[in-house]
């Protein structure tokens, strides 16, 4: 690939700072001596250069390369994987014709569409970016994993190049606080949003995948959709908006290639579980290992489980309560405390709004309860690495638990659970719950612990009550004298009182037959 001119001016200062008996080495281009020139005026020469309407593309090209970059850290420093940068999925990004290509059936890129999008991004590097941003020196710029889930021949894979900064001191120019705010302040489109073109990008990767050769039994990307689940509910909480478009595409595009795979190789069992006509892929989740009983999963379910909060409201706004009760199985609102591995405590938000639509905290299946499924979350779960992680879940689960009780959970429910390297489960109730949760642990919150002990304490006499009411309208339901036993005991009382004070009078010691009918005393 031909150089650029940034490249070529800064291989040359590169040179000059050398003294003459040493040799040039091969990462002399990205570590400098000591610069003869100026480069940040020279990025900003070569910025200033370009014009307004490449500029703009510019500006949502670097906002894009930068974000990509910074998530895909953090999600490293986790040991989460996430796809790289390169030319196809950076072309994905700023997909013009959005409606057609996510609502096409699935189709694998060709060889021939590969190199177009890495021609075209090319151009857009040069001419939008000032060559600030060019393609990596190696051929083959997808590691391993990547290629495992693209999929594409490895023919393929080496027209996709990867992207980074010209040099390392660009990144040190972009990000100064006098010169970032003006590359954003050059896009000029209000409706473009990094997060939902890096979403969209994700999308279409699982849209243009097919399994590896040799590999036809993978069936779907899991990875692939792992990650863009789990960016989906990020770009929710930065957006503050439901991504429903893109996320209802990732629904069908891993519904068509979980068809196909079963209609390729028909069998009994997938993922270690059985399959069914009516099964939705989201069943076969692999980080699910352990199911008794079939949970019947749709994709609503799944993105619950990944805290999507706004897409969930967007759901429900348009299918109505019915969504909670015609789902056969698990209830949704159980699924809110079934996170997937490393997501986080649901918001309060998201179970408010299954609570507002009608689910039950109460509601059975497999021998337990929406609220039993979130107490033994609460105690699996207890232990956290960080004092702001562990106080933050503790703010989460006592605002749940308030909304679960005001919903009408049992406060006297048992939850049984496991603890670390025990194979025998331990059983407590509600209240023991909160005790070790919210006070025992090192991290607990005394006052939070105190107020949901007070908000258990009165569930529970309530419930008392109701009950005790609920016994006296059955009784006298079936006919039985309900203030039979209170008279009785009154007279008792006033026996014993008389016995205690002066003699009873005639008339005191007749008033204990005035209790019974006449009739009765005649009998006698």
């Amino acid at each position: 690939m031909k150089s650029t001119a940034v490249e070529d001016v800064v291989n040359s200062a590169s040179l000059q700072g050398l003294e003459s008996h040493d040799q040039p080495s091969e990462n002399s281009k990205s570590k400098l001596p000591e610069q003869p020139i100026d480069l940040h005026a020279l990025y900003a020469h070569v910025l200033g250069k370009v014009g307004p309407r490449l500029s703009c593309q510019g500006s949502q090209i670097f906002q894009v390369f930068q974000h990509w970059q910074s998530y895909q850290k953090e999600q490293d420093l986790l040991r989460e994987y996430f796809p790289n940068i390169c030319s196809t999925n950076l072309a994905f990004a700023f997909e013009d014709d959005q409606g057609h290509h996510l609502v096409a059936s699935n189709e694998p890129l060709s060889a021939s569409e590969i190199c177009e999008r890495r021609d075209m991004v090319e151009r857009w590097l040069e001419n939008c970016c000032g060559g600030l941003l060019e393609f990596c020196s190696e051929d083959l710029t997808l590691t391993k994993k990547d290629s495992h889930d693209v999929g594409t021949p490895e023919s393929v894979n080496c027209e996709n190049r990867g992207i980074q900064y010209a040099h390392e001191t660009v990144l040190q120019f972009l990000t100064k606080p006098e010169v970032w705010p003006e590359i954003l302040k050059k896009n000029t489109d209000e409706g473009f949003a990094v997060e939902s073109a890096v979403l969209k990008s994700l999308v279409l990767q699982i849209k243009t995948w097919t399994s590896p050769a040799g590999r036809r039994e993978v069936g779907c990307p899991w990875d692939l959709i792992l990650s863009t689940l789990r960016y989906a509910a990020y770009a929710e909480q930065k957006l503050g908006r439901a991504q429903t478009t893109l996320l209802d595409a990732l629904d069908a595009s891993v519904s068509s290639h979980f068809r196909q795979r079963v209609q390729e190789k028909p069998q009994p069992r997938y993922n270690g579980r059985p399959l069914f006509p009516d099964s939705h892929w989201s069943e076969f989740w692999p980080t699910d290992f352990q199911r008794s009983l079939r949970w019947r999963d749709n994709f609503l379910a799944l993105a619950i489980r990944h805290n999507l909060h706004h897409y969930a409201a967007a759901k429900l706004h348009a299918l109505g309560p019915a969504a909670l009760a015609q789902k056969p199985g698990r209830p949704l609102l159980s699924y809110a405390f079934l996170p997937v591995p490393g997501a986080p405590l649901a918001d309060p938000a998201l179970i408010e709004l299954l609570l507002a639509n009608g689910a039950d905290p109460n509601a059975p299946f497999a021998a337990s309860s929406p609220w039993q499924t979130f107490l033994r979350y609460l105690m699996e779960n207890s232990h956290q690495t960080s004092t702001t992680t562990a106080k933050a879940h503790t703010a989460r689960a006592s605002a749940i638990a308030e909304l679960l009780l005001a919903a009408g959970a049992d406060p006297h429910a048992e939850c049984d659970f496991f603890q670390i390297s025990e194979d025998i489960p331990r059983v407590c109730s509600a209240m023991e719950v909160v005790q070790r949760v919210f006070l025992d642990e090192a991290v607990g919150e005394v006052r939070v612990g105190l107020r949901l002990q007070r908000v258990v304490l009165q569930r529970q006499r309530t419930v008392s009550n109701a009950q005790e009411t609920l016994r006296r309208i059955q009784r006298e339901k079936e006919g039985v004298d309900v203030g039979r036993e209170e008279r009785l005991e009154r007279f008792e009382r006033g026996l014993r009182e008389e016995r205690e004070g002066a003699p009873p009078s005639p008339r005191a010691a007749r008033s204990r037959w005035s209790l019974f009918s006449r009739k009765s005393s005649v009998g006698r």
